[in-house]
């Protein structure tokens, strides 16, 4: 699949586009890229529009970091692993 965008803005609308008809409990999406390319760039995308409203970070160091949604139906939260 490809992707054409103006802007990140524009090219993070369109992957969302994409995925939100798919996210469901037990969805796996992943992502491989160098440092830097955005893919925690796209978790926060993801995670702000299934509602999560605190910050959401790398897991670099940690390996894992989750993030419990509220008020979103069937999914509860996200987990974000590198």
């Amino acid at each position: 699949m490809n992707f054409v965008a103006e802007n990140e803005k524009e090219f993070l609308a369109k992957i969302w586009e994409v995925l939100q008809s798919e996210i469901r409990p037990g969805f796996v999406l992943g992502l491989v890229g160098d440092l830097g390319v955005g893919k925690t760039t796209l978790v926060k995308h993801i995670a702000r529009e299934l509602g999560y409203k605190g910050v959401v970070t790398s897991p670099t160091f940690v390996m894992k970091k989750s993030y419990q949604l509220s008020n979103r139906g069937e999914v509860r939260g996200i987990d974000h692993i590198d």
